[in-house]
């Protein structure tokens, strides 16, 4: 078995509810695909919080880096609404071997979330949030090659301040897109990362 690049599936739920697309991903882009159920989704224990789940990300990268097949040098990361999150800290973390980073319905962070949502808490939002996810603030330090997939749904304006606030990303593009073309939108820009984007460049 050859090596192939390896996408990072993370989640904001359990992984019977994205097996369609994890098999839609593995079919259009013939890639090893690593996917956990996160502390407090599927079948994993625990709360979901900010610290915990920063150690699963780390656990997961750890775990693919050790595997013997996987290339290290073309690692993709693809995150979705809180894995989005996830994703983003560990581009940042472990940016020597992340060559590409997928975000889905990202948010800037969860104060934001808040202040929109429930406007009448913002008074006592530091004294009430255990998380904050400062997405908006990590990714202006991101440099991996970088795509954005925008739905019609809360996180829409959020997609665009964070592609606006990214500015180290050796390239990087934003797709407003339904249901039916993020396939071949992530076969398009991990074709294109691979062909004049390597780690190395």
């Amino acid at each position: 078995m050859r090596q192939r690049e390896v996408k990072l599936w993370y989640n904001n739920l359990d992984m019977g509810h994205t097996l369609d697309t994890l098999t839609a991903l593995y079919r259009s882009l013939n890639a090893n695909i690593f996917t956990v159920d996160y502390r407090g989704f599927g079948s994993s224990k625990g709360s979901p919080d900010e610290k915990g789940l920063t150690v699963d990300a780390d656990t997961v990268i750890t775990c693919c880096l050790k595997l013997p097949l996987i290339n290290k040098a073309t690692i993709f990361l693809y995150g979705k609404s809180l894995g989005a999150a996830l994703a983003i800290l560990t581009a940042l973390k472990y940016k020597v071997h992340i060559q590409g980073l997928i975000l889905d319905s990202p948010f800037t962070s969860i104060d934001d979330l808040v202040k929109e949502n429930y406007p009448k808490l913002s008074c006592v939002r530091e004294l009430l949030l255990r998380n904050h996810w400062p997405n908006l603030e990590r990714i202006e330090k991101v440099e991996s090659p970088l795509m954005i997939l925008s739905r019609k749904d809360k996180y829409e304006t959020h997609a665009q301040i964070l592609f606006d606030a990214a500015k180290k990303n050796r390239y990087k593009e934003i797709y407003k897109v339904e249901k039916s073309e993020d396939i071949a939108k992530v076969k398009t820009f991990v074709e294109k990362v691979m062909k004049e984007y390597s780690i190395s460049q």
